[in-house]
Order: C-alpha cells, then structure tokens, then sequence
C-alpha cells in the first residue's frame, strides 16, 4: 500500500469523518450540541451529517469535477452544519473550519496526483546494461 492510497482508499471517508469529529471534540466540546455514545461508532449525529457531504465530495474528485469549486463547496457546507446543526458559534466553527482545510487540500491534491501521474516516464533499463564494462576503444596515435 503506497502513502497516497491511505488517503485515497476506500477506509479514508473513516480518517476524514474522525478528523473533523476530534476537531470539533477539541475545539467546540463545551459548546456544541454533542452528542456522547458509548459505542464505535462515536458520534451518530455527526456520522450523518458528514459521511453524504465527504462522499459527495469524493465522487465529485474522482469524475474530474472542478476539485475547487467542490472543495469550496464543501467546505462551506461543514461550515454551515457546524453553525446551524451543531450551535457552534461562527468563530469557532471558522477555527475548525481553518484546520480541517488543509488536511482537504492535501487529499485533493492526493486524488488529482493519483490520476494525472503517467505510468511511466522512462521505461526500467534492464541491469545487464549497468554491468557491462565499457568497451576499450584505442588511444589515437600522436604524430611526431
């Protein structure tokens, strides 16, 4: 498994969600409407809301959508879920908002280098090639 497709995989809607569940447990914990559970799943609230909008956002990354305008989109959304569903006031949510973004633009940045990388620039060169010596060539004679 390669660093980019622990990011793009399959099990990252999971990192993305638990991210911005433990930012928003930091940075608004005394005053969001949380919702504590005792079991896996943490948050059920949260799970609800977030896990549409980041497979939205997914799916619209990898059909080569506008990567921006989706971010943006995106990201104003959680923004506006994170006032209006959770009450949290609109300067913690910008905070939340202003830590989450970068790990987004590194995941965008992720899925885009997934899909534009070519296979292969220069083809392998086989080792015999590496090995071989070099072949002698005679040392011009000087003329007197």
């Amino acid at each position: 498994m390669e660093f980019h497709d622990f990011f793009t995989g399959r099990a990252s809607i999971l990192l993305d969600v638990a991210l911005l569940i433990g930012l928003m447990y930091l940075i608004a914990r005394h005053e969001a409407d949380w919702e504590l559970s005792h079991h896996l799943y943490g948050n059920p609230k949260a799970l609800l809301v977030f896990i549409p909008q980041l497979l939205a956002y997914r799916a619209c990354s990898h059909v080569d959508f506008h990567e921006i305008f989706a971010l943006l989109i995106l990201l104003t959304s959680i923004l506006l879920c994170l006032r209006f569903l959770f009450y949290v006031t609109w300067h913690r949510a910008a905070i939340i908002m202003a830590c989450f973004m970068p790990y987004m633009i590194f995941i965008t940045a992720m899925i885009h280098r997934d899909r534009s990388e070519p296979e292969h620039l220069n083809p392998p060169l086989p080792q015999e090639q590496f090995l071989k010596s070099p072949e002698k060539k005679p040392l011009p004679a000087k003329e007197l």
